[in-house]
């Protein structure tokens, strides 16, 4: 019932709307002189002609092809469950991606775990995965780059810092002192 409210609404505003779109594609209430002086009638017919608009009666915007309309709701309904699609796959490979690289963290298969990272960094950047990627440079002895990535993970979340990613916490503490 709210739905048909709403649908009854935009029904009945859309005619207003339209003609003020029309209005402001014209300029017929711009103002462009720096005195601010409306423009005359003859003016905005000339800007009218110039910008291809057509004069539309208020009484033919109050005929709304129901069918676009329709058309146009499906067409925005479906990019979004196309975003949110792809948005949810993205997140999936980015976590997977992390789930293997721990793995192979714990296991102490560093380089097996970096590619790992990287590849779910590709699909998503994620606090974890930098905090992870930190680690897994800090135990190969490469700091400057857990340092860089342990950075960037705090600055997208800094309730990453945890004892999961050693190191972290440690270098974390000396930054606030």
């Amino acid at each position: 019932m709210n739905d048909m409210l709403i649908w009854q609404n935009l029904r009945s505003s859309l005619p207003l709307l339209l003609l003020t779109l029309v209005v402001l594609a014209t300029g017929v209430w711009s103002c462009t002189t720096s005195s601010h002086v409306p423009l005359s009638v003859r003016e905005k017919q000339e800007r009218a002609e110039e910008s291809g608009a057509v004069e539309v009666e208020p009484a033919d915007l109050s005929v709304v092809d129901e069918a676009e309309l329709q058309r146009r709701e499906e067409e925005r309904q479906q990019k979004m469950e196309e975003l949110d699609s792809d948005y949810y796959a993205r997140t999936n490979r980015a976590l997977s991606q992390y789930v293997k690289a721990q793995e192979a963290f714990f296991e102490r298969q560093y380089p097996q775990a970096l590619r790992l990272v990287r590849s779910g960094l590709e699909s998503m950047e994620m606090a974890d995965l930098y905090a992870l990627k930190g680690a897994i440079h800090n135990a190969l002895g490469q700091h400057d780059e857990a340092v860089a990535d342990w950075r960037r993970a705090v600055d997208m979340n800094p309730e990453v810092v945890s004892r999961l990613y050693p190191g972290l916490p440690q270098w974390y503490e000396t930054t606030q002192n």
